[in-house]
């Protein structure tokens, strides 16, 4: 049997391309749409599973000849061999395994470690742009504690998951990283220079740092533009992060501290300067408010108060003697003994709340409320009627929620039922009530949330260019446009209708910060959405980047064999209108008869044959599959349609009103239903657990979660796409987040799924970046010396061929490198290469700050020149008129004289100061002294100038009919009566002259000029 290590001799350092591109086709075979779609549906061991062993068998054997025309085919048959005689002597068939093992083989000497270290931009890299050479290049920067590499324009960073900078309520010393910093100094640059609206776009997998991101991109942008963190601004939004971060953070499978939320951080700016900051929260986990999944833990702020709080606060809160071990809603999760770090987070979160100006007690009483619900559970008895379990924890709830304890019971037990003429009470049966119970406690829960984000940002003066919300009321879900009581049920696909050009404000620079891609044991409604979520990212990232480029090449007939993978058929599976999963969950929805089984038949009627869609293996009606751009995910249909109507019955809402309940907080909660109701009592009406999008009447319309965040996203892509965007691309660096380890797998097959190393071959070399002849023409014309540009004209595809030949030109005379710079010139547009732009750039910044050196150093010259005579002169005087220094022992000391009593006009004198002043100094008093004279000279500086002087008219003066012209030499023969004039002879008239319109020209001796 031929070794592993004997056919990999074949393949030396040189060819390990080769081995890159196979297994990258191989694992498309293998894991393609169809292969995975049969994979799903087949059981193990089945004759369709041998029969599929036996095509891959056949596959390994041809695919090379298929798939890889250009590679020898001695080597494919060489590595078909390796393959096939691998994956026969062990029992796995995962290619993946093979492919690292294969891998493994490969060693790098210290030089090729050192290279890639250095290399800051993946564009840049000298050689084939391999898989192979690009994870090599990210080991070596990680290794030696370099987690920042560029790829062109956009940043890749790897999570160490040790040493990224948060943001909390203390400022943090430590400087951003330069790559950092440049994205935002980037945006804000663009924003001013062009007026449109900048986004920085973090995307990745759930436990990638994107939240750590966002948070120092924030505070580097409030450095840049916004007076740095000791601000008001910065403070008030440090707190508010603090807070929301333990309201939606929580420990799961992927991520001890995953952020459950999505965030849109707004800055908005006016004349370069940040001035308000507004943040909108995407909410979407809420099943695990009173169900956390299996090894997974509820949100940080229920662990962080039965950690901090004293022990006269749990007797307030009717939560002494009780854990996370004994409440319901924590003890099935994760459990983790982190009390010291609970206690100093939950201080924190205290002192922020206090900065926002929110009561502690009111959000205090509300999710203790929220944990004893957990602990009442409702059980049939044995003569139909409900047995309670909890009489405690109903009577603390009722205290907490200001209520009284009847009500509560009531509200969770009954059900009203209207008709025509009437309205009916009947008893609800256990599980109902405990379903009431569980609605009860995901709707305060996401209120408080979003009471407290809506006072956070009403904290600062609307602004007109607010491109979120229409009031703070929208802060949650950031509906900008059309909201779903005006759209009715039908729902536009997410690919098409936000591309749609509009009018939108620019002045602000955005921090987006969404859901990762994530896979979780049990896979619920949520990982739908949070999954269509991160698909929509991608394929906005997609767009911009590939799509943008390719397209543009197409239109003006440049040729490109560049492809790139998109994923909008997935999202059309996944939100397409009326057909896709989420539009038809939304009519079973609508069918009082509907349920999962009848949802699950329809979505195998209409996607069977989508290459995206599959049914489970073993015949389970209530699993579907769907291939991700990430990953193949299962998802467990059972509870779908309760979990979109996402339904609170009037009952329990009627509590809240101002004449039941007596905690205000809790009653504003429900302020928008118990309007609805205009205080009447229960109709059988059913409202939305969680507030809609439009913030509107739901007693007309009460949506569901599915169809409300699909618009969410529409309207977020609608933001997206009026801004120009900066991407960040988040990696993790290790499966369970350990801390400074990179581990090849996790992190090659991120790089897969989010298509960089096809960004990397298109930064280095495709044409990503174009521009207008006349745009091109505008921001490099500088390059052309001024004495060879021409008269501007209408053709400026020959000036932009000029500017190009003067650029090659400069490379030639500098020694630099441009053999990676492409361009072509097309129709309209002028394409070029990464490295060119680079390269323009780096030019334009040069001889912007030579010449503005150039510009400063000629107008301080000219400064320096014209007041240097004028300078020199009274250097002259003061050294001529020079005090000697006393030079006996000990020092001269001269008291200020007393002030002196204004005497400008006797007629105006006080008799008795006077008569009091003359007996002090013992002078005769029967007059007043004489009025000193004018003085027969002026000071300048330290000198004396008698009269006449000649002076020299600062500007025109108009007097008797002569004009007095400016730059005009006049004789100055004393001091006018008039004040703060003098009196100028000229040409034979005498005029009363203002000395500030003068400017003094003293004429000296030649003799005394040489003493200078």
């Amino acid at each position: 049997m031929t070794t592993v290590s004997t056919m990999l001799a074949k393949f030396t350092q040189e060819k390990m391309f080769i081995l890159d591109k196979y297994f990258s086709t191989m694992e498309h075979v293998r894991h393609g749409p169809q292969t995975r779609k049969s994979a799903v549906s087949t059981a193990p061991g089945s004759c369709m599973q041998v029969e599929m062993d036996s095509k891959w068998s056949a596959d390994v054997a041809h695919v090379g000849q298929q798939c890889l025309p250009q590679v020898p085919t001695s080597d494919i048959y060489t590595l078909t061999e390796v393959v096939t005689d691998s994956l026969s002597d062990s029992d796995t068939d995962d290619l993946e395994f093979l492919y690292q093992d294969l891998r493994s083989s490969c060693s790098v000497s210290p030089e090729d470690i050192s290279m890639y270290a250095d290399t800051e931009d993946l564009s840049q890299l000298v050689g084939p742009l391999t898989e192979d050479v690009v994870m090599k290049t990210l080991q070596a920067r990680f290794n030696k504690g370099e987690y920042f590499t560029k790829v062109g324009p956009i940043l890749v960073m790897l999570n160490p998951h040790s040493t990224l900078p948060s943001l909390g309520m203390t400022s943090d010393s430590t400087p951003p990283h330069p790559f950092l910093a440049g994205v935002v100094s980037e945006a804000v640059r663009q924003q001013a220079e062009t007026g449109l609206a900048q986004v920085v776009v973090l995307s990745g997998e759930s436990g990638s740092g994107k939240t750590s991101m966002a948070t120092s991109l924030l505070r580097q942008l409030f450095e840049v533009a916004g007076g740095g963190a000791g601000t008001d601004t910065y403070k008030h939004v440090a707190a508010t992060i603090t807070v929301l971060k333990s309201l939606g953070s929580a420990s799961t499978q992927m991520n001890a501290d995953s952020s459950r939320m999505g965030y849109f951080i707004e800055s908005q700016l006016a004349d370069g300067v940040l001035y308000r900051t507004k943040i909108h929260c995407y909410f979407i986990d809420q099943s695990r408010i009173v169900f956390p999944l299996p090894m997974e833990k509820n949100y940080h702020i229920f662990y962080q108060m039965l950690a901090g709080l004293t022990k006269d606060e749990r007797v307030k809160l009717h939560l002494q003697g009780y854990c996370a071990n004994t409440l319901e809603f924590l003890k099935h999760g994760q459990q983790s003994n982190k009390q010291e770090q609970d206690r100093e987070r939950f201080n924190v979160w205290k002192v922020a709340l206090a900065v926002l100006g929110i009561p502690f007690s009111d959000i205090m009483r509300l999710m203790a409320a929220i944990l004893l619900l957990g602990n009442i559970h409702f059980i049939e008895g044995s003569d139909g009627e409900l047995e309670i379990k909890g009489n405690h924890e109903i009577k603390a709830v009722a205290a907490l929620l200001g209520v009284s304890g009847i009500s509560l019971y009531r509200g969770l037990t009954t059900r009203s039922y209207s008709t025509s003429c009437h309205t009916y009470r009947s008893g609800a049966d256990a599980q109902i009530a405990n379903q009431t119970r569980h609605a009860l406690a995901k709707a305060l829960y996401q209120r408080t949330v979003l009471a407290i984000v809506r006072r956070a940002n009403s904290m600062k003066k609307p602004s007109i260019y607010s491109t979120g919300s229409n009031g703070s009321s929208d802060s949650l879900n950031h509906s900008m446009y059309q909201s779903p009581s005006h759209a009715h049920w039908g729902r536009p696909s997410l690919i098409k209708d936000p591309y749609r050009r509009g009018k939108m404000g620019s002045e602000f620079i955005g921090i987006l910060d969404m859901f990762g891609f994530e896979v979780t044991q049990v896979n619920q409604l949520e990982q739908l959405c949070i999954n269509l979520s991160a698909e929509t990212m991608q394929h906005f990232y997609n767009t911009h980047i590939f799509k943008t480029a390719i397209d543009g090449c197409s239109e003006e007939g440049i040729q490109t064999e560049f492809s790139y993978f998109d994923n909008a058929p997935i999202i059309e599976l996944v939100s397409a209108q009326d057909t896709g999963i989420i539009g038809l969950l939304d009519s079973e929805c609508l069918n009082p008869e509907g349920s999962d089984e009848m949802y699950m038949e329809l979505l195998r009627m209409r996607h069977k044959e989508n290459d995206f869609f599959s049914m489970t293996a073993h015949n389970n009606a209530s699993q579907f599959g769907i291939v991700h751009f990430a990953a193949t995910v299962t998802y467990d249909a059972t509870d779908f349609l309760e979990a979109n109507r996402d339904e609170i019955t009037d009952d329990i809402v009627t509590i809240f009103s101002k004449h039941n309940c007596n905690f205000g907080f809790a009653t504003h909660l429900f302020a928008g239903e118990l309007k609805a109701m205009q205080g009447g009592g229960p109709l059988g009406e059913m409202f939305r657990v969680s507030p809609g999008s439009s913030g509107s009447d739901w007693s007309e319309f009460k949506g569901t979660v599915a169809q409300d965040f699909c618009f969410k996203l529409d309207n977020l892509l609608k933001t997206l796409v009026h801004s120009k965007p900066h991407f960040v691309q988040c990696l993790k660096s290790s499966p369970q987040g350990e801390a400074c380890m990179f581990d090849r797998s996790t992190v090659c097959r991120q790089l897969r799924a989010m298509q960089v190393l096809d960004t990397v071959h298109l930064m280095a070399g495709g044409l990503p970046h174009r521009m207008r002849y006349r745009a091109f023409s505008a921001r490099y014309s500088f390059l052309i010396p001024f004495t060879k540009r021409k008269i501007r004209t209408e053709n400026y595809s020959e000036e932009c061929q000029t500017i190009l030949e003067r650029y090659l030109k400069i490379m030639d005379e500098s020694n630099q490198p441009y053999t990676s710079a492409n361009w072509v010139l097309g129709k309209k547009y002028l394409f070029f290469s990464e490295s060119a732009r680079q390269q323009f750039e780096n030019l334009r910044d040069k001889r912007r700050l030579r010449s503005a050196t150039v510009i400063q150093s000629v107008w301080r010259g000219f400064l320096c020149r014209r007041n240097w005579t004028l300078l020199r002169r009274q250097l002259l005087m003061k050294k001529k008129h020079r005090t000697p220094p006393y030079r006996g022992q000990g020092s001269i000391s001269r008291n200020k004289p007393p002030p002196l009593l204004d005497r400008t006009d006797s007629d105006k004198s006080n008799s008795k100061t006077f008569q009091e002043m003359c007996q002090k100094h013992g002078s005769a008093n029967d007059s007043l002294p004489p009025i000193p004279g004018k003085r027969p000279y002026t000071v300048v500086g330290n000198m004396k100038i008698g009269f006449p002087q000649t002076r020299v008219m600062k500007e025109n003066f108009t007097a008797a009919d002569v004009v007095l012209h400016k730059d005009e030499e006049v004789t100055v023969v004393g001091v006018s009566p008039h004040k703060g004039n003098l009196v100028v002879q000229h040409q034979r008239h005498t005029f009363h002259v203002p000395f500030h319109i003068m400017e003094l020209q003293t004429c000296f001796r030649h003799d005394e000029e040489m003493n200078i």
